[in-house]
């Protein structure tokens, strides 16, 4: 899990009336662990593949903010089928 700085961080949720859960949305160690590719990241995190596992969080767009329509709208699984399409074809690449 990454640093938080708890001063600033309480400061902000009481200045907002409420926690804004920024930082637990785009850290990329907060997944759901029951999904194996979020399993297979939490492991290449401590090796020498950390930067891998990052650039691909980032470009699968994990941590960004969804518009609510579009969670309720099923697009969330649209989502898991794109990590799965990248993550077959990048194994199936050889790279």
């Amino acid at each position: 899990k990454w640093s938080v700085d708890g001063e600033r961080c309480f400061g902000y949720w009481a200045a907002q009336n409420s926690d804004c859960s920024i930082c637990i949305r785009v850290c990329p160690y907060n997944k759901d662990y029951s999904k194996w590719w979020n399993r297979w990241g939490r492991r290449l995190a401590g090796t020498g593949l950390r930067n891998f596992m990052l650039m691909l969080d980032a470009r699968m767009g994990f941590g960004q903010r969804m518009k609510p329509q579009s969670w309720w709208a099923g697009q969330r699984e649209q989502l898991r089928q794109r990590v799965w399409t990248l993550l077959t074809s990048f194994m199936k690449s050889g790279k």
